[in-house]
């Protein structure tokens, strides 16, 4: 990767690209590699059985054309033993000035040079480590805040689905109104019609009893059956069973509820003598006779049915 991107590059800045995170991947998270990267921080990139020396040299030429020679290609690294301070001077100088080593001893100045390296590396590690701290304590901050958020995330949820419960109470509660006033509208109707109903009985009734009285102040001497023959011409029928008999009447107008009968048996002294014997006194039948001379049980006039239009009776019949 190195070569890539520096393909003349040198030794020292290739070990610089390699501990400053350049020949790393930032993606691995294998927990070796934590652990790696520190041994690089104390290893010696000189020394004779450095592997990564070792990798250099044998890649000398690579990247590079393929008719390139070993002396075209990138400088060869010579091993270094490490710079000891307790050892001979002599020795060390010897060691350096010798023409048949191919190996000298580190100075105090490139010894310097690898401490700087080194406190470069050590910084960049501790920004690298300020950068994980600060993604991980962003995580736990995150973290700490969905803790804490929770219950205001949960008290919205109660809330809005209180609101919900709330709009579903209104609506039962504004259908149960509408029910009831629905039901209020109806018995009003009812009571309306009732009163109406009521209303116009009162007035037939009136008008029967100012026909009755306008009737009987003609004819003081009239009978119930000319009356009704005279008030409902359409319920009085010839007789057919025998002649010069009157005409039947509807016998709905004998039965014990009859207003009919009830105005007549209220006014049998009306336009007469108070001490006279007065207008005969209509009694309610529970039978009537058929025109085939036949008795049977007579019809509530309240109840009504086509079988009444048949049954007549006769003022005359008795029972």
């Amino acid at each position: 990767k190195f070569i890539e991107g520096n393909p003349a590059g040198t030794y020292d800045e290739f070990i610089e690209f390699l501990l400053v995170d350049g020949g790393r991947n930032t993606n691995d998270e294998n927990e070796n590699v934590a652990d790696d990267y520190n041994a690089l921080l104390f290893e010696n990139f000189y020394d004779e059985n450095s592997p990564y020396r070792k990798l250099w040299n044998d890649n000398l030429t690579l990247g590079l054309s393929e008719h390139a020679s070993t002396m075209e290609g990138r400088h060869f690294v010579a091993a270094i033993p490490a710079y000891d301070s307790n050892a001979s001077n002599e020795y060390q100088v010897g060691l350096k000035d010798s023409p048949s080593s191919t190996t000298r001893a580190r100075t105090h100045s490139e010894d310097e040079r690898l401490r700087d390296l080194g406190k470069v590396i050590r910084d960049r590690t501790a920004q690298i480590d300020k950068t994980k701290l600060k993604q991980h304590l962003g995580s736990a901050l995150s973290m700490v805040s969905n803790i804490a958020l929770k219950p205001l995330r949960d008290m919205e949820i109660a809330e809005k689905l209180n609101a919900m419960n709330l709009d579903m109470e209104d609506a039962e509660a504004q259908r149960e109104i509408e029910q009831h006033m629905r039901k209020l509208q109806e018995e009003k109707e009812l009571e309306e019609m009732m009163r109406i109903k009521k209303e116009a009985e009162e007035s037939c009734l009136e008008a029967t009893k100012d026909h009755l009285l306008e009737f009987l102040s003609g004819h003081p001497n009239a009978s119930y059956n000319e009356w009704i023959e005279d008030l409902h011409p359409e319920n009085a029928h010839a007789g057919t069973l025998l002649e010069g008999l009157s005409k039947t009447i509807d016998h709905r107008f004998y039965v014990e509820e009859s207003d009919h009968r009830r105005l007549w048996n209220d006014n049998l002294h009306t336009y007469l003598d108070p001490n006279s014997k007065g207008r005969a006194f209509v009694t309610a039948r529970a039978k009537q006779m058929k025109d085939n001379g036949d008795y049977v049980d007579a019809e509530d006039l309240l109840s009504g049915g086509d079988e009444f239009a048949s049954g007549e009776t006769n003022e005359g019949d008795t029972d």
